[in-house]
């Protein structure tokens, strides 16, 4: 009887496992289809077959985070936050993920609502967050109120916020003519290390051992410090993927920096994607020290350091601001 018990539990267990592989291997399956329609901007399919994967297997993680992404490119940001919801469900409301919602909430023109979700977490964290300042500040401006929005971005580099590139964007112009604007601008530099030597850094390597920076002396280097549970980090990879496609024998390079704790949650990341750049991951979290190095407080960060060992410019702003600045940096 004992015997008969332990070969049913056995078989149990075996169809468990089965199960888990054939649930994982669904969801590549949608995951794969979706993004090769993603990538042709053939988003209404692409979307299909992700909500298929949902309906098939539930709101996974990276069923959730390539939904997103979908409606993001798509520009449904109606939907974007109402998956952006449960998101924040799983991950929790700290400032650098309810930011993207804060950032969803302005697309769609609905500014108090904006200003009422970052008033609520700027005082939960205490103010601790630059990029909350920062993005009240950008609520002020599209509400014509430049006195509450200046009040707000010099909270925000008090805080720590130094991309001085973003304030001179056509955004902040009706700032610009302040007299304290252009100290703040000298202020940031002074605390990012802009036009100064990078520090140097050793990094441990998802694939074991450690790269250092000084191995790549006279490239140009993006920093991409990023996480899985991020989903504006996860929706910048394929303009990464493109940068690294075009630059990368003109002596460009790619340096990402997990924020992830858990290896599984990379390592799935990794094999579905095939990131062909340098990954590094220490299982730190917000405490790798390359993180720590930079002071990183919010992901995604960016830091493009030139061919000299110079940085250039840290932002969190991807896209086609980060495409410029590199292929200033690659080309002149």
């Amino acid at each position: 009887m004992a015997k008969e018990l332990l070969i049913q539990i056995v078989l149990i267990m075996l169809l468990f496992l089965s199960c888990s592989q054939d649930r994982k291997s669904g969801n590549d399956t949608f995951i794969q289809r979706s993004t090769e329609f993603y990538e042709t901007s053939e988003y209404d399919k692409a979307l299909k077959i992700v909500n298929k994967g949902i309906k098939q297997d539930g709101f996974t993680d990276d069923l959730i985070n390539t939904k997103y992404k979908i409606l993001l490119a798509a520009e449904k940001y109606e939907e974007a936050l109402v998956i952006f919801d449960t998101i924040i469900s799983r991950v929790g409301d700290s400032p650098d993920v309810v930011i993207d919602k804060i950032r969803l909430l302005m697309k769609l023109e609905r500014y108090d609502e904006g200003l009422e979700t970052a008033m609520t977490v700027d005082n939960k964290y205490n103010g601790s967050s630059p990029y909350i300042s920062l993005m009240i500040s950008r609520i002020f401006l599209a509400k014509i109120d430049s006195d509450n929005a200046l009040t707000w971005l010099e909270k925000s580099v008090e805080g720590g916020f130094r991309d001085y590139n973003y304030l001179l964007s056509e955004e902040f112009e009706s700032l610009q003519g302040y007299e304290n604007f252009t100290s703040l601008i000298k202020k940031m530099k002074k605390n990012a290390g802009i036009d100064s030597p990078a520090e140097p850094f050793s990094a441990a390597l998802f694939s074991g051992g450690s790269y250092n920076i000084s191995q790549d002396t006279g490239k140009v280097i993006l920093i991409d410090l990023w996480a899985t549970w991020c989903p504006p980090c996860v929706a910048e990879y394929s303009n990464l993927l493109e940068l690294y496609n075009k630059y990368n024998e003109q002596g460009f390079e790619i340096v990402s920096i997990s924020a992830d704790s858990k290896r599984e949650a990379l390592e799935g990341y990794l094999e579905r994607n095939k990131i062909p750049w340098i990954n590094g991951f220490s299982g730190k979290g917000r405490k790798d020290n390359v993180a720590v190095l930079y002071e990183i407080d919010s992901y995604p960060t960016y830091i493009i350091i030139d061919r000299e060992g110079i940085i250039r410019s840290i932002s969190g702003e991807g896209g086609d601001k980060l495409n410029r600045i590199v292929a200033d940096l690659i080309l002149n």
